[in-house]
């Protein structure tokens, strides 16, 4: 990412030509959201999320750096009803530190934990949001899959994640300071708006379609 060749640069002196950028890229084959019903279904039915349950998705291992503290505490400020958050990922060896702090902040059955997670494409496909506010990613993966599933997504922008350095057009909504629990709650409250969560979703997609392997590897 643009931002991973300033970090060199202020390290070594290197000018801009040396240099050629080479995003992460998505495949276009992920399951779509609503592509398979039943599979979506049975896979909320297993998780005992309502099929009219809207689901907010965190998806990445280091929870601390991927910045699931503030989630936690954004999570607890907004109404909850027919809102389930799911979290993916092993924690680092701090999975029990954070259910426990999901007990602590009152998120009770609202918030699903399911550690290490093999099929990850299929929870994308299962949820209406995705979320990553994290503090440090070079180029994230995780945002541009959920869009290329056609889930409407949040991330921090591109100071933490080089992923966002790709949002031109408004793909996904881009968090200033994912450290804020009061932005984070914002964001998620723009989208339990139905339309506007469509429209994120289409616009998403469409910018997922165009970052292919191919293009990265030329």
């Amino acid at each position: 990412s643009e931002n991973i060749k300033k970090n060199v640069q202020d390290n070594y002196p290197l000018p801009d030509d040396f240099f050629r950028l080479a995003y992460t890229a998505v495949d276009s084959n992920m399951p779509k959201k609503g592509g398979n019903n039943d599979r979506q279904k049975a896979l909320r039915s297993k998780f005992g999320i309502a099929e009219d349950d809207l689901v907010i998705l965190f998806v990445g291992t280091e929870f601390k750096r991927k910045g699931l503290d503030a989630l936690l505490e954004a999570a607890a400020a907004i109404p909850r009803s027919g809102i389930k958050f799911v979290v993916a990922g092993g924690g680092g060896g701090k999975l029990k530190e954070y259910t426990k702090l999901a007990e602590k902040l009152g998120l009770g059955d609202d918030i699903i934990f399911l550690g290490l997670v093999r099929d990850v494409e299929e929870l994308y496909a299962m949820s209406d949001v995705y979320i990553l506010p994290t503090l440090s990613d070079p180029c994230p993966l995780a945002p541009l899959e959920a869009m290329a599933s056609g889930v409407a997504t949040i991330m921090s922008c591109s100071k933490y994640a080089g992923t966002a350095e790709l949002i031109k057009n408004g793909e996904a909504i881009i968090l200033e300071d994912p450290r804020d629990a009061d932005e984070i709650a914002h964001a998620l409250g723009k989208l339990m708006d139905e339309s506007y969560r469509k429209d994120l979703s289409e616009k998403g997609l469409q910018l997922a379609e165009t970052l292919t392997w191919e293009r990265t590897t030329e």
